[in-house]
């Protein structure tokens, strides 16, 4: 009886996007929800992906995602986007990390 309340309760739980994990003594657990990303947040990624990687796994900014230096959007690579290091770069990677936030939370 308590198997099979515990066997649909994960399956309550997984429908409802929820996975929860335990050591075999159950002293530490971990429960884990997930929410279905918008469409036009999985067609931004798709959109983006080179340019994501670069600013996340290679911690450097990205031109796509800095403002134009001739000042009419985002897009054309910031004025200090070829700085080698220093604060520059050090802003120009801040900049790209807000804009990839931006872009998934609105």
């Amino acid at each position: 009886q308590r198997e099979r309340e515990t066997e649909q309760y994960e399956q309550e739980q997984a429908s409802a996007g929820v996975v929860t994990v335990e050591t075999a003594n159950r002293v530490v657990g971990m429960r884990l929800r997930a929410l279905r990303m918008p469409r036009r947040v999985l067609r931004w990624l798709d959109a983006n992906a080179k340019e994501v990687e670069v600013v996340l796994r290679q911690r450097r900014a990205a031109p796509t995602f800095l403002p134009d230096s001739a000042g009419d959007g985002i897009g054309g690579g910031g004025a200090s986007s070829s700085s080698v290091g220093g604060a520059a770069a050090e802003a120009d990677f801040r900049f790209c990390l807000s804009e990839i936030q931006r872009n998934l939370e609105s």
